[in-house]
């Protein structure tokens, strides 16, 4: 009679750890699939993104080639046909660097960008158009 209370708390115990490891495994299963579920869904969502960024880029390279020269006036009028506060909210801005050796560097009022790596290089941003919350942020 004795051993009956034991066997009885024994197999209790063992019930109890056999449903733990299998929900446990269930469980762990479930958000595996869940988590990769989500990793694809970003991966998807960020290469959309990319491809969007892309085209963008892509746009500006078209208008510098079907121009000889892109002034600030025609740059500005691109940003702005894009639409990027409403059809692209992620993007800050777009821009154009172009980097311009010394010897043909001779603009008014700009200078070299002190660079350790290319000090024989000069380097001029222009043609950026700023949003409305940038140019407030660089006092424009």
């Amino acid at each position: 009679m004795k051993l009956r209370p034991v066997a009885v708390l024994a197999a209790g115990i063992i019930i109890s750890l056999l449903l733990w490891r299998f929900s446990s495994d269930y469980f762990f299963k479930k958000e595996q699939e869940r988590f990769e579920f989500e990793a694809k869904e970003i991966i998807l969502n960020l290469s959309n993104k990319l491809r969007l960024n892309g085209t963008i880029l892509e746009g500006g390279e078209g208008l510098f080639t079907a121009s000889e020269r892109v002034t600030r006036r025609e740059w500005k009028s691109y940003i702005q046909s894009l639409r990027l506060k409403d059809q692209y909210p992620g993007i800050q801005g777009v821009g154009f660097a172009k980097c311009i050796r010394p010897r043909i560097f001779n603009l008014q009022g700009c200078g070299p960008l002190k660079t350790p790596l290319f000090p024989e290089v000069f380097h001029l941003m222009s043609l950026f158009q700023l949003l409305c919350y940038q140019q407030l942020a660089y006092g424009l």
